[in-house]
């Protein structure tokens, strides 16, 4: 059995074995994380294109699916994903870009689509009453660790943010 074929098997396995989802809301924003084990992170992304090793530097980071809903009842809201940060230990962490992780990567042009599209988008505007959209994401800490998730959004020009403490990167 090959490499590949192992690690596609072990990421349907191990799927649901990371974490369970945290989620919460605030001022009408509801934003839901769950962990996705650095096995099927791989597997997902050699089965669009990409070798072990250019996406081992993304897979062995903190990887997560993400939902983002507006339930406001009247305002649009807006993001930049880079203004989205980790706190562990006092310190922030980004959120890494699409962009940091082209580079890192070099993943060629095909896979690179494929990676784009399944990350939280960099930037989104919601309509009010539900409008949602999902995503992965890579908090670039190793895993095992522990921290804090805050993400930034605006309503008409006004900050608002809502961090989830305690988020566990399990190994």
């Amino acid at each position: 059995m090959n490499k590949t074929v192992l690690l596609i098997f072990f990421a349907i396995v191990g799927i649901s074995t990371v974490s369970f989802a945290e989620q919460k809301t605030k001022d009408g924003v509801t934003f839901t994380i769950n962990q996705i084990n650095a096995t099927a992170v791989g597997a997902f992304y050699i089965a669009r294109g990409f070798s072990l090793e250019e996406i081992e530097p993304y897979s062995e980071t903190c990887v997560y699916t993400t939902t983002l809903k507006n339930n406001n009842e009247i305002d649009t809201i807006h993001y930049l994903r880079k203004n989205w940060f980790a706190t562990k230990d006092g310190i922030s962490y980004p959120i890494r870009t699409n962009d940091y992780w082209l580079e890192a990567t070099k993943a060629n042009p095909s896979a690179w689509i494929a990676f784009r599209l399944a990350q939280m988008p960099e930037e989104q505007v919601y309509e009010p009453k539900g409008d949602w959209n999902q995503g992965m994401l890579s908090v670039d800490l190793p895993l095992g660790s522990s921290f804090d998730i805050t993400v930034v959004w605006d309503v008409k020009g006004k900050h608002h943010e809502l961090t989830i403490e305690g988020i566990n990167c399990v190994k």
